[in-house]
């Protein structure tokens, strides 16, 4: 299946034609951009973005224990509650 991207850009007025193929004319329009709409717009049982990565290589290497220690000077302080800034 291939899959088609495009853009709808509106600008201003655009003068149509009276008469049935002018109604034609609008009724297509507004169908289209309906169609585009629905197809473009965010699901929301689905994702908005999907990334897929592959690991090329893993390596198990010693870490040394400063990496794990707390720094000098730092103070604990309590965790803010939800909703609080």
């Amino acid at each position: 299946m291939t899959k088609h991207a495009f853009t709808v850009v509106r600008t201003g007025r655009v003068k149509t034609r009276s008469g049935p193929t002018g109604a034609l004319e609008s009724m297509a329009g507004k169908l289209l951009g309906k169609a585009v709409k629905s197809h473009f717009e965010p699901k929301a049982d689905k994702p908005v973005f999907h990334y897929l990565f592959q690991v090329q290589s893993v390596k198990v290497e010693p870490v040394h224990d400063s990496v794990f220690e707390v720094p000098k000077g730092f103070v604990e302080r309590p965790l803010p509650k939800m909703g609080d800034s």
